[in-house]
């Protein structure tokens, strides 16, 4: 269990993150999600930059930034709008963070009976 909070909320190095990023994607995959991972305005590596796992399916992804936790969000977005809100930087204004969310590396396939919620 320490280790799965540590993989949920604390800060990362790049080569924590490049891990925990390829764990979480090939668990979707073996769920049969078709999740993405982008880098926007450079990546975590850069300076306001995010490194992202995005999960259509389930309308969230996974956020990473330089330096901070990393932060699973809700968008009701599309993928084209979802990306751009992300390199307007403006994650605070419409996209929802999530509290007590447990990505699937960690659980298990997602069930109805595990809402998403958010913060605030």
């Amino acid at each position: 269990m320490r280790h799965e909070q540590r993989y949920i909320n604390d800060p990362m190095n790049p080569d924590e993150r490049l891990t925990v990023l390829k764990q979480e994607w090939l668990a979707r995959r073996r769920t049969g999600q078709a999740c993405e991972l982008w880098d926007v305005r450079g990546g975590a590596d850069a300076v306001c930059g995010f490194t992202v796992l995005w999960v259509p399916e389930e309308h969230v992804f996974w956020a990473f930034t330089a330096g901070q936790a990393p932060t699973w969000y809700f968008s009701p977005f599309s993928r084209e709008l979802a990306f751009q809100l992300l390199a307007d930087g403006e994650t605070h204004h419409y996209l929802t963070r999530l509290e007590g969310y447990v990505p699937i590396s960690c659980r298990g396939a997602r069930t109805t009976e595990m809402p998403l919620r958010p913060m605030g």
